[in-house]
């Protein structure tokens, strides 16, 4: 029972500093752009408005605590020298503080979501030691600010739901994956992907009735269009479009990499496809989720800002795990039927 309690200890360590970056991340308060009270409160420009379940769960709690006790927190917190540096940096008014502290809790809760979620994954996809399986996941803890080094809001709870998708797509349970689905896509957009990791997985698994996937396929769509339907009505008054376009950016100014990042880049490729051939097929069938990610990074994104490429995560660091494994000579063997 201690080495549990130790190594709990160690995640919730790790997991404050990691907030901390994560706290004073600028892409949270991007002032005359993705402000943090636009966000909350819905008038933020488009795309970033229809990532709405982070803001609405937010603005509901912000709104359900009582005005005198929201008050007197905003009064206590422009006493503090602490709290105002970290305001004055993100350059958030004092008035904002509530609505701050409450995005940071609600991230951190949801950084705790990845780390189970992520948890549950690799559980689901490898016989393995306890202490290896513990070590993965606190390296996929460890990671995530150089993966979000510039995160906006939604990302850490995307991050989150996405993880835990894959995790209950390998289970199949087809009727709690769907409801979790529904909700990320609230979160975010890319969801989206999730339903094509099911139907790259699935498509030509013999063991799944045909029907049933063509149902699951159905649903998925109806969800995620439903849910784009409803955030386009709801702000199509809001400023910006539908998408943002960075293409000829890109072409111009797209590689902002050192030497050393473009070899650390090239060591991580070779890791990923040693030992291919004995990887889970549902984490290689899962990767291909690249190949969109980067078209669209490419038109809509930033090439350099590699948060874009979130949903890969989960899905880079478990394939990692099984090369990390192979080269220390740690079992780590591929669960069937998956």
């Amino acid at each position: 029972m201690r080495p549990r309690i130790i190594y709990y200890a160690i995640l919730i360590v790790i997991s404050m500093i990691v907030m901390g970056s994560l706290a004073m991340s600028p892409g949270l308060h991007r002032e005359n752009s993705v402000e943090l009270d636009g966000m909350i409160y819905g008038t933020a420009p488009k795309p970033f408005v229809y990532r709405q379940l982070m803001p609405a769960a937010v603005r509901l709690t912000v709104q359900a605590i009582p005005s005198d006790v929201r008050n007197a927190m905003i009064e206590k917190a422009s006493k503090s020298s602490t709290i105002a540096r970290i305001m004055s940096r993100l350059k958030l008014s004092g008035e904002l503080f509530v609505d701050y502290a409450v995005t940071v809790l609600f991230i951190y809760v949801s950084l705790w979501g990845f780390l189970l979620s992520f948890r549950f994954l690799i559980d689901r996809l490898y016989e393995t030691t306890l202490f290896f399986a513990d070590a993965v996941t606190a390296a996929a803890l460890i990671g995530i600010p150089a993966f979000f080094g510039f995160s906006y809001i939604y990302d850490i709870p995307t991050l989150f739901l996405f993880t835990l998708g894959l995790g209950i797509m390998i289970t199949r349970q087809w009727s709690l994956y769907l409801f979790f689905f529904f909700i990320g896509c609230w979160s975010k957009e890319t969801m989206i992907l999730l339903t094509l990791v099911f139907v790259i997985h699935f498509y030509f698994n013999k063991e799944m009735d045909r029907r049933l996937m063509k149902k699951l396929l159905a649903a998925q769509i109806g969800i995620f269009l439903s849910v784009k339907i409803i955030l386009e009505i709801v702000f199509y008054q809001n400023p910006g479009g539908l998408i943002e376009f960075h293409f000829i950016h890109n072409l111009l100014f797209g590689y902002h990499y050192y030497l050393t990042t473009f070899l650390s880049w090239i060591v991580l490729a070779l890791l990923l496809f040693y030992k291919w051939k004995e990887k889970p097929i549902f984490l290689k069938n899962a990767l291909w989720i690249g190949v969109p990610l980067f078209v669209l990074t490419l038109f809509l994104g930033f090439l350099y800002e590699i948060r874009d490429y979130g949903e890969l995560y989960p899905i880079l660091i478990g394939l990692h795990a099984h090369s990390a494994a192979a080269i220390l000579n740690i079992p780590c063997i591929p669960k069937e039927n998956i």
